[in-house]
C-alpha cells in the first residue's frame, strides 16, 4: 500500500517538478534576454 502510494506522489512530484523546470526555464531565458538588451 505505502509503496503504490509513494510511486503515485514520485510521479506527481517528477510531473510538478518538469513543469517548475519548464517555467524557470522560460523566466531565465527573458531575464537573459533583458539583461543583454539593456546591458
Amino acid at each position: 500500500m505505502q509503496e503504490i502510494l509513494s510511486k503515485k506522489i514520485g510521479r506527481i512530484s517528477f510531473f510538478n517538478l518538469s513543469l517548475f523546470l519548464f517555467r524557470s526555464a522560460k523566466i531565465r531565458f527573458f531575464f537573459y534576454t533583458y539583461i543583454r538588451t539593456s546591458v
